[in-house]
């Protein structure tokens, strides 16, 4: 009978030892080396997009099986032609000139599982691999994708997705700045409405400043907003008509969230004007109490060359919301003729607004005239720092 005792509590000891040994491999996963992913096929696939009427378009992917979860950098690629030899950012950087891309990246960096893509950057891509003229583009193009994936030195891609999308000629520029755009109760109408064309309403993209360096093939650069805020709260989000991509609160506090859904409200400690300094690259975001004089303006308008200088074209508050302090000014102008351009409170020019910068730059107090191209634009101007921004239609 000791036998037999002694027999089972080898047993047991022997059963506790592979159980402690299966909570060592549970509570320490090993790093696996995946060679690919899961790109999913998006919804849109047996459609064709029109690239020039749609504002963005959404990707999902599934995470490399690492073996266990992990913080990885994702960033989606396009091509016209199914081939992944030189890339936009290759060619732009060969000094000779020879190298022909033949896909590009789009939508930047993230380390979330999904992605909304602005159509106007897959149009970027598909001009800068093809460079049709501007009578020579297609009324249909297949555009295939892929993800590609890094993490631990590792780079790795998914499978490809194609769609077909109808393209639109893209004048060839530096990029433009990458913007972040504040939404929430304190911003605008405080409607919180996410769309393209609530800009200058319910949402306004943080200002590009005058002698900070922009990246020419991605637009990343440091973004500033000066304005009213109250305790009720906003978030800043990245593509418009999309909660992907967003900043809210820890805490509801000023302490950022990044791309948690289920973040709080960025609110403030207290109500005043403060200045909100993103840089769009690394993401570092400071919201500071302004301690400037600030002058409240009853109206604003533009005037130049086009109305004869004629101090006729009111523009609108941006902020409107309940016990709203404005600050921000927009309009929507056209211009038929290259020529001069200030800002003014009123026809006494004892306040104006003006600089050698065109379209974006910072207006000094009697400035020059802003040399303004023909075209149309909505036009955002902010009375406290003189920053001002023409984007184009």
């Amino acid at each position: 009978m000791k036998n037999i005792f002694k027999l089972s509590a080898i047993l047991l000891c022997g059963l506790a030892v592979f159980a402690s040994c299966d909570d060592d491999r549970d509570n320490n996963p090993t790093l696996q080396t995946p060679t690919t992913f899961k790109l999913n096929t998006p919804v849109y696939s047996e459609t064709n997009v029109d690239l020039r009427s749609t504002t963005s378009l959404s990707f999902s992917w599934s995470q490399p099986a690492y073996g266990f979860p992990v913080a990885a950098n994702y960033e989606m690629q396009f091509s016209p032609e199914n081939k992944w030899t030189v890339s936009v950012d290759q060619a732009l950087a060969d000094e000779s000139g020879n190298l022909v891309p033949t896909y590009g990246s789009a939508g930047g960096l993230r380390s979330v599982v999904n992605a909304s893509v602005l159509a106007n950057d897959i149009a970027t891509v598909l001009e800068r691999c093809e460079k049709w003229d501007v009578n020579e583009v297609p009324d249909s193009q297949t555009v295939y994708a892929r993800c590609m994936a890094v993490y631990a030195g590792d780079t790795i891609y998914s499978n490809t997705v194609s769609f077909t999308v109808t393209p639109y000629y893209i004048r060839l520029k530096s990029a433009d700045p990458n913007y972040w755009y504040l939404i929430g109760s304190c911003i605008g109408d405080g409607k919180w409405t996410n769309t393209a064309d609530a800009v200058g309403t319910s949402v306004i993209p943080l200002y590009p400043i005058t002698g900070e360096s922009y990246d020419a093939k991605t637009g990343d650069g440091v973004l500033s907003w000066t304005g009213y805020l109250t305790t009720d709260g906003f978030k800043m989000v990245h593509v418009l008509g999309s909660w992907d991509e967003q900043a809210g609160s820890k805490d509801g506090g000023i302490e950022l969230s990044w791309n948690d859904g289920g973040s709080s409200n960025i609110c403030v400690p207290e109500n005043g004007i403060y200045t909100v300094k993103l840089n769009t690259k690394t993401l570092e975001c400071s919201i500071e109490k302004y301690t400037g004089t600030v002058n409240i303006f009853a109206t604003m308008f533009i005037t130049g060359d086009f109305d004869s200088w004629a101090v006729a074209t009111g523009m609108n508050p941006f902020s409107t919301y309940a016990g709203a302090q404005n600050h921000d000014w927009v309009y929507d102008l056209t211009v038929s003729a290259d020529g001069g351009v200030k800002f003014t409170s009123d026809n006494s020019w004892n306040f104006n607004w003006g600089s050698t910068e065109f379209p974006r730059g910072t207006g000094l107090a009697g400035g020059s005239n802003i040399p303004a191209k023909a075209g149309s634009y909505k036009v955002l101007f902010n009375d406290i720092t003189g920053q001002y921004n023409f984007i184009e239609k």
